[in-house]
């Protein structure tokens, strides 16, 4: 409701409290704006955030927790999205028994996207088929549950992460970019001819000084700068 009353340009304050809300956000420029996401100031959200932007929009969240109120619902989902998307401290939760991935980013999506300082508790889903190669960032977002799922031509950069389960990456460029902590899925790139791995200053040595598995594709275009990995 306070979505549709705000116009253009508007920013919307949430205050501590747990919501049950399934937000589709239209055709306009927004922020929203909450008060954190513990203690106090939490503001948790149950719910599916579901993104369908305008080619012209921008929507950004801040602040927040988002958690599913379905076991068989994301959290959040970014689909058909034609603008551009940012998160800042936005804490992406999924409900126990869920089996479904906690971001599911897919296409046809044409923008860009970005995620600062969002742990995230699940997998991060891209697929679908993108109008054109769309950038995906994110920063800080430290999990030890987070896996990134890259199966779709996104642009996806992964950058200062300090603990994941891990990534897969079959399709579309990744940049993995001083990032260490991985979990046991590790570092899996089988990404055809024409797409794109690179990797820098990361390392997949664990706490224990055992090595996480790694694994880079044949075919694509690989670019290995200050990576610690087992030796072969």
């Amino acid at each position: 409701d306070a979505y549709d009353a705000v116009p253009e340009d508007s920013v919307i304050l949430v205050s501590p409290g747990i919501y049950n809300e399934y937000l589709t956000p239209g055709n306009k420029d927004i922020l929203i704006q909450g008060y954190g996401v513990s203690g106090n100031n939490l503001v948790e959200i149950h719910g599916t955030l579901d993104i369908t932007n305008d080619a012209t929009r921008i929507f950004r969240l801040k602040d927040v927790v988002l958690k599913n109120a379905d076991i068989n619902e994301h959290p959040l989902r970014i689909s058909e999205n034609m603008g551009n998307c940012y998160f800042e401290n936005v804490q992406v939760k999924l409900m126990d028994g869920s089996s479904v991935p906690a971001v599911e980013i897919t296409g046809p999506v044409h923008g860009e996207v970005s995620f600062l300082n969002c742990p995230i508790e699940g997998d991060v889903l891209f697929n679908g088929e993108p109008l054109v190669r769309t950038r995906v960032k994110f920063k800080g977002c430290s999990h030890s549950e987070a896996h990134f799922k890259v199966l779709a031509n996104f642009d996806v950069y992964i950058d200062d992460t300090t603990s994941l389960k891990g990534i897969t990456h079959t399709d579309g460029n990744l940049y993995v970019s001083h990032t260490r902590g991985f979990g046991t899925a590790g570092l899996v790139s089988t990404a055809g001819a024409g797409k794109r791995l690179s990797v820098t200053y990361t390392s997949l040595r664990n706490n224990d000084g055992t090595f996480a598995p790694y694994q880079e594709s044949l075919d694509a275009d690989t670019y290995l700068e200050y990576v610690i990995k087992e030796m072969d």
